[in-house]
């Protein structure tokens, strides 16, 4: 009994962080003294995330990021033809 009470607190517990890491997440690049405003708009679908990027400055908007993973409070985002990578850690 106890072990299923902690496997479904886990599994509660990742519930709720996947419930806060949806949404539009906004940050800033630093290039070269001036700060590109970025949008990471995170959705989650069946257990499954996906990230669609928006730089505003640049009018760019939709871009599909390839790879999402939450790993309990760390986020990892890259995008192989963006070369991008992008690691944060969720405080909530």
């Amino acid at each position: 009994m106890n072990k299923l009470l902690s496997l479904i607190s886990v599994l509660f517990a990742s519930f709720l962080f996947a419930q806060n890491i949806t949404g539009a997440w906004y940050g800033s690049l630093d290039i070269q003294g001036q700060k590109l405003p970025l949008v990471f708009n995170i959705s989650e679908k069946d257990g499954e995330f996906a990230t669609i990027l928006d730089s505003p400055l640049q009018g760019a908007k939709g871009i599909p990021m390839e790879y999402i993973e939450v790993k309990g409070q760390l986020l990892n985002i890259k995008d192989s033809k963006l070369g991008m990578t992008y690691t944060g850690t969720f405080i909530g």
